[in-house]
């Protein structure tokens, strides 16, 4: 059987979204307990908790959470910091370089929240940052959009649409499962650099920054992490 070059790329195409996404891409999971001694004796956030990260796109700076220590960020290559576990009724002050910096919204309970530092200083744009259902078998996947006037679509380098229409200061999360894959952002006309996934096992989760211009998009990932909580003063 003689097949033509375009019935191959399709067949290509399709076998990489069936391995890439999954033939239940589209379900919703159940959440899953925590496994394992962490799970099982780990301190636990209390009810109404929210979670916030500061992301810094721009050159390096000096963040403090009030009463902690002085951290840079970005550090490692990680634009973003971890998680941090937060009281919606005590909204966190963050300082930058020993400034004040305040978000243009505060967190609500159970919320998680990406809060980027604005290049002049004068605050932190907000992102509520969506969730994929939980499923212990896949990789949750996150793109946050921070680039102005751009509706995003993130696809894998053999075409495969990962994430459309994300736009400006907007999250979308889905399941995946865990094969390497390269991503590129396109904004319009404009395409990013590549970024290739790191390998990412199951129950993983790792999130993706679009970040630069409309006219150059950039795509910066890492690894999602929450602090340890700890209750105690």
């Amino acid at each position: 059987m003689n097949l033509s070059r375009s019935t191959v790329r399709q067949w290509v195409s399709a076998s990489f979204v069936a391995v890439l996404l999954g033939g239940a891409a589209h379900a919703q999971q159940q959440p899953q307990p925590q496994g394992g001694l962490a799970g099982l004796y780990a301190e636990q956030p209390p009810a109404g908790s929210a979670f916030v990260r500061v992301l810094n796109t721009g050159a390096v700076v000096q963040l403090t959470w009030a009463g902690g220590e002085a951290v840079d960020v970005p550090l490692a290559g990680n634009l973003a910091t971890s998680y941090r576990v937060v009281n919606p009724a005590h909204p966190p002050t963050v300082l930058v370089n020993g400034k004040e910096v305040k978000p243009a919204q505060l967190p609500t309970p159970g919320s998680y929240m990406t809060w980027e530092l604005r290049p002049a200083g004068d605050g932190m744009n907000v992102t509520l940052d969506e969730l994929a259902p939980a499923n212990a078998l896949k990789v949750a996947l996150r793109l946050t959009n921070v680039i102005p006037d751009c509706s995003l679509t993130l696809k894998t380098a053999e075409g495969v649409v990962v994430f459309s229409g994300v736009l400006a200061l907007q999250s979308k999360a889905r399941n995946i499962n865990p094969v390497r894959a390269t991503l590129v952002a396109h904004c319009g006309p404009a395409v990013s650099a590549p970024l290739s996934l790191p390998t990412l096992r199951a129950g993983d989760r790792f999130s993706v920054f679009a970040h630069g211009s409309a006219q150059a998009p950039r795509l910066s990932g890492q690894m999602d992490t929450t602090e340890v909580y700890s209750g105690k003063p």
